[in-house]
């Protein structure tokens, strides 16, 4: 549908906008930054071939681009109050209950090192690494129309770890680190606390990699889309010292999760025998919360019971928390699977037996038979096998979702026949170094 653009349907623009401003007189304690914050806001609407403080200053008729400045800098107003009141705006012209919460991030490039959370990282505009701030936005979508209703600017650990930098640019000392997905998750909660009406939490495979996201999804019930990204392995490891560094040096983009029967065991290591039911019973409300937050809360209920006993055990889930937090962010089918890795050590174990027992293979295809042979060994009657299969569909399902369909792509591709002749052939033709094959495998 085509709008024909007249110069009253432009004047009426202009009359709205300019009602917009002034209801927003009551951010400033004097008439002169109101006056020049809707000469900004114009200028930002305006056709101009660079929108800076100069430029625009000489729109709005100004000798020097200091009002500008001041505005910006040294003028007394509350941003987040402005951003409460833009959002509040938004909602109601454009707010529908089947709404669309789009989070997404953009970037500024710089020259300098002085603006804040400025540094070396990606740039969605080049597609690079590039001098840039980054500003992640949430963006409220509806058949009428879009637009954003939050921003937090990033700011890199480089500089969340120099506080004396973080003064110098105006940063208060209580601010922390937090990833662009936990700004992402800040700013949700804020929506929701605004009870601004949605339905959808959109986001591209840059969020879609975070669990933290996923799982804030899950516990508030709120469907959503979200990018996966095709290079999201998970690594499952029993806490040895180094392995996620090792892991995430050779694939930096592995989720690297501690073994949670591991965990345990070592919390145990630091309690009396006598208490073992018990301490193993306080701690199931960490490692079965649906969030970190929840998380968090338990175990410091935890430690508030056991702290002056056992301080030990609790400085051990402090220790391995980074490691523990993806596990929370997986949905409860895969978390039932992924929980320990005693089943694969194992699997492991007998086959350093088996092969041991043997001492030495004359060739690769008598080692396979071995280690095919002791895996028969392990369910001999194929109950086993049944029993599994039906917890592991539910978990294959969701591995699917959550690896975007490389599992199925994976056994689809293996279950192919092949390409040579299908003929069958005769018996004295047969490969009899191949394993036997099992119509249960």
């Amino acid at each position: 549908m085509m709008l024909d653009v007249t110069a009253e349907l432009i004047a009426e623009w202009l009359d709205e906008l300019a009602g917009l401003t002034g209801s927003l007189g009551d951010l400033f304690n004097r008439p002169e930054p109101r006056v020049v914050f809707a000469q900004f806001v114009e200028g930002l609407f305006a056709e101009l071939p660079k929108k800076n403080g100069w430029t625009l200053s000489e729109r709005a008729g100004h000798a020097t681009g200091d009002r500008m400045r001041w505005l910006l800098d040294g003028s007394v107003w509350d941003a987040d109050q402005l951003r409460d009141e833009v959002r509040d705006y938004v909602v109601e012209h454009l707010g529908d209950a089947d709404a669309s919460l789009v989070i997404d991030d953009t970037q500024a490039q710089k020259k300098g090192t002085k603006s804040v959370g400025v540094a070396f990282q990606h740039c969605g505009l080049t597609g690079g690494v590039r001098n840039c701030q980054t500003m992640v936005m949430l963006t409220c979508a509806t058949a009428a129309g879009h637009a954003l209703i939050d921003r937090r600017l990033y700011l890199p650990e480089e500089w969340t770890s120099d506080r004396e930098r973080c003064r110098a640019a105006g940063i208060p000392d209580e601010t922390a680190f937090a990833t662009k997905p936990g700004l992402a998750i800040a700013m949700l909660d804020r929506a929701l606390a605004a009870q601004v009406p949605f339905t959808w939490v959109l986001a591209d495979s840059g969020y879609g990699r975070d669990p933290q996201l996923r799982a804030w999804c899950h516990t508030r019930a709120v469907p959503y889309v979200r990018g996966v990204p095709v290079d999201l392995p998970l690594n499952v490891c029993d806490g040895l010292s180094a392995l996620p560094e090792a892991v995430n040096t050779v694939w930096p983009q592995t989720v690297v999760r501690t073994c949670i029967v591991h965990l345990i065991r070592n919390s145990l290591r630091y309690s009396s025998r006598r208490d073992w039911a018990e301490v193993a019973r306080d701690l199931k409300p960490v490692y079965t919360a649906v969030n970190e937050e929840q998380a968090r809360v338990r175990l410091g209920e935890f430690a508030e019971k056991w702290g002056t006993k056992y301080p030990s055990i609790a400085g051990t889930w402090e220790r391995a928390w980074s490691e523990f937090v993806p596990f929370l962010g997986l949905p409860d089918a895969i978390r039932q699977v992924v929980y320990t890795t005693n089943a694969i050590e194992s699997l492991n174990a007998r086959y350093r037996r088996a092969a041991s027992a043997c001492g030495h293979f004359p060739n690769e295809q008598a080692a396979l038979k071995r280690l095919y042979l002791t895996t028969l060994a392990l369910d001999p009657t194929g109950r086993g096998r049944q029993r599994w299969n039906n917890r592991w569909k539910s978990a294959l399902n969701e591995f699917d979702l959550l690896f975007d369909g490389r599992l199925t792509a994976g056994r689809v591709q293996a279950e192919q026949p092949p390409t040579h002749s299908l003929r069958q052939p005769d018996e004295k033709h047969l490969n009899h170094d191949r394993p036997p094959q099992d119509p249960r495998l």
